[in-house]
């Protein structure tokens, strides 16, 4: 059954994906606060990536992209790893990454920073459209519990 609380973490979850569009599109334009906009875009967007992560630990299958990709047997690194395990998760984590990455490469002259907070904001603005925090609909829930990890992606050779 879906919770208020649950619904309220979407929602929360959701805000932080589009913050981090936001600020990551507007640390473009505005060089003296390049600096200070990517960092509030990268902490954004590793809390939607700790969210996600918990999420998925704690076997929150309120949520489509949990009720996706994992199952309460799973051990703890296969539900992890399952945080790039669909698209909308993989999605999140490469915004991340580039958001990242841009910390440093603001520092550089030229379009080097304005370039990757342009993939960072078109990633997250994807993560945002595609949203991993959807809520999984009661007739989902009804008709299995979880769906599981892909047999394929089980061995730690390909997580």
């Amino acid at each position: 059954m879906i919770d208020s609380v649950q619904l309220l973490g979407g929602t929360a979850e959701k805000s932080l994906l589009a913050g981090a569009t936001v600020t990551s599109i507007t640390a473009i334009w505005l060089h003296k606060k390049r600096h200070i906009l990517t960092l509030v875009s990268s902490v954004l967007l590793l809390f939607a990536c700790i969210s996600l992560s918990a999420h998925l630990l704690l076997d929150h299958f309120g949520y489509r992209y949990v009720w996706l990709y994992s199952a309460p047997q799973l051990p703890a690194y296969l539900k992890i790893s399952n945080l790039w395990g669909g698209e909308e998760g993989t999605l999140l984590v490469l915004a991340t990454i580039l958001s990242l990455i841009a910390i440093g490469a603001v520092r550089y002259p030229g379009w080097t920073g304005p370039g990757v907070l342009f993939l960072t904001a078109g990633f997250a603005c994807a993560a945002l459209i595609w949203n991993p925090f959807t809520t999984t609909s009661a007739d989902q829930l009804a008709l299995y519990p979880s769906r599981g990890m892909n047999v394929h992606l089980t061995t730690i050779w390909i997580s």
